[in-house]
């Protein structure tokens, strides 16, 4: 009898462990690739040529987890994708990984240097696309940190806040006219954590150790994801459309930072119900290649998406019109650049 009791609870264990990963895993794209057109390889071998050939897309953080997985899929789908990464070997550590996962793959990757914790390196790194492509049509603002010690970027701002705000925000910024000339699409990864944001602290975007919260600094840039999105569509709505997401709870090299014992339990319980990172990318993608337009299933720039669906898990915040404006221009000041 106890050996029956015994092989009834595996079963139900079993099924449970089934049952958390397969609702952990959430939505997946289901989209026909829109965006993304299949085609010959550029004229000429030319990268400048990619208005002849396929289209061209940015992932910033391509060089892992749910960067690469949407470099991937891009590749597959026929784009030119730059991996837009800090260590230009791991990008083309990644790039290998990719075209040995899958085999015959249609794209073609190019791995450029762009360390978003640096102003100077974004500046260069712009410079650098512009001077080899003359569009891009899918901008992924992946890239970022999470829960890191107290630290300054290069230029002196909260490690949050300047690596996952302001270096994407410059970024977006220097490539603008050519995002509206080619009617691009930007898709900024953000994170459930600017719900739990309920203070923006504009004006003190630089706080002393002693006052300093790795995980309010975080979700303060999350929020400032959500709301930088949102301007971006007010303002450039007509040739752009914008769109930021929730990718999920990912298993990812993000927990650098955690204590040991922590990131031993995250893995453990990752493992149960959290998504690996081809599922964390599927939202990504549904926002890069899905259809626009006003019906429910199709895609409202301008929104924020979570597991492949309009999501209302935002800040109260991130409704405000006038503190995403006035983060705007902040950035624009703090960064040296103007949109206007």
């Amino acid at each position: 009898m106890g050996f029956v009791v015994a092989i009834v609870g595996v079963v139900c264990a079993c099924i449970l462990v089934r049952g958390l990963r397969l609702y952990s895993a959430g939505g997946r794209c289901k989209a026909s690739p829109a965006l993304v057109l299949r085609g010959g390889a550029t004229k000429g071998g030319d990268p400048r040529t990619a208005d002849y050939g396929r289209k061209v897309a940015i992932v910033t953080g391509a060089n892992t987890g749910i960067g690469r997985e949407t470099a991937a899929k891009l590749g597959q789908l026929g784009a030119i994708v730059v991996l837009a990464v800090r260590d230009l070997r791991k990008g083309e550590e990644a790039v290998e990984d990719i075209q040995k996962r899958y085999k015959g793959i249609q794209g073609e990757f190019k791995v450029m240097k762009l360390d978003l914790s640096s102003l100077a390196s974004v500046r260069n790194f712009a410079q650098d696309f512009l001077s080899n492509f003359h569009r891009c049509d899918l901008l992924i603002n992946n890239a970022g940190v999470m829960l890191e010690p107290h630290g300054s970027t290069a230029d002196g701002f909260e490690v949050h806040f300047g690596i996952n705000h302001l270096g994407h925000f410059l970024l977006t910024a220097l490539l603008l006219p050519t995002l509206r000339q080619s009617r691009a699409r930007v898709v900024n990864v953000s994170s459930i954590a600017n719900a739990y944001c309920h203070d923006l602290e504009l004006d003190n975007i630089h706080p002393t150790s002693a006052a300093y919260d790795s995980a309010r600094m975080y979700g303060r840039s999350k929020l400032a994801n959500v709301l930088f999105t949102r301007e971006l569509q007010r303002r450039f709505g007509k040739e752009i459309s914008s769109y930021s997401l929730h990718p999920g709870v990912i298993r990812t090299s993000i927990t650098r930072h955690l204590p040991r014992i922590i990131v031993i339990l995250y893995f453990i319980l990752g493992w149960l119900g959290m998504k690996s990172s081809e599922e964390g990318a599927q939202t990504t993608l549904h926002c890069a290649l899905a259809e626009e337009g006003p019906l429910a299933h199709q895609l409202q720039p301008g929104l924020h998406y979570s597991d492949c669906r309009r999501s209302t898990k935002t800040s109260p915040l991130a409704d405000d019109p006038l503190l995403a404006k006035k983060l705007w221009e902040l950035s624009e000041r703090l960064v040296g650049v103007s949109t206007s």
